[in-house]
């Protein structure tokens, strides 16, 4: 195999089964390291499993954007809504934003969706875990206890506004282990 090819996802089914297996026997025989570096492995190949079928989701639904048949059906819609606005009254610029704006909303991207919203989970939690750091750090280090009191409850409230994602890796690496038992 070569560092340059992506590898195949029956290559990655075998690594996974080494990676379960080697975590298995390590842990037996009380190797940590070894058992620690299967894990990672693991966690390694769930999110390229990962952000592969997110990016053939993502590529299959953009593929299905550019056919032909959605955009004879945005036509259709978008004529549609601009010929009711000026039937209620709208102008000529209305009634073509009116129609802009159904064929926007016909078009169904749940995939991209659930992705940019993961992606801002992400960052909401990154912006969470760095204010929440610098309020313990203010709680811990002001010299007015005012402060240092305000400081806590901030790092306290500001923490309710993480996100928790769907599909950890810590969830992911159970369920394979428990299809690598069977």
């Amino acid at each position: 195999m070569t560092a340059n090819k992506p590898m195949t996802g029956e290559q990655l089914d075998e690594l996974m089964t080494i990676a379960v297996n080697m975590q298995r026997d390590s842990e037996k025989s009380g190797d940590r390291p070894t058992a620690m570096f299967a894990y990672a492995v693991q966690v390694a190949v769930m999110e390229l499993r990962k952000v592969r079928d997110d990016a053939a989701a993502l590529a299959a639904e953009n593929a299905g954007l550019k056919s032909v048949d959605v955009w004879m059906n945005a036509d259709e819609v978008g004529g549609s809504a601009a010929d009711k606005a000026i039937e209620n009254g709208a102008t000529p610029e209305e009634a073509t934003r009116a129609g802009v704006q159904a064929v926007i909303d016909s078009f169904k991207t749940p995939t991209t969706n659930t992705f940019l919203a993961e992606v801002r989970a992400q960052a909401r939690n990154e912006l969470v875990d760095e204010l929440e750091a610098r309020f313990t750090e203010l709680s811990q280090t002001s010299t007015t206890p005012e402060l240092r009191i305000g400081a806590a409850g901030a790092a306290g409230f500001v923490s309710t506004f993480r996100t928790r994602t769907e599909g950890s890796p810590d969830e992911q690496h159970r369920q394979t282990c428990d299809r690598a038992a069977d």
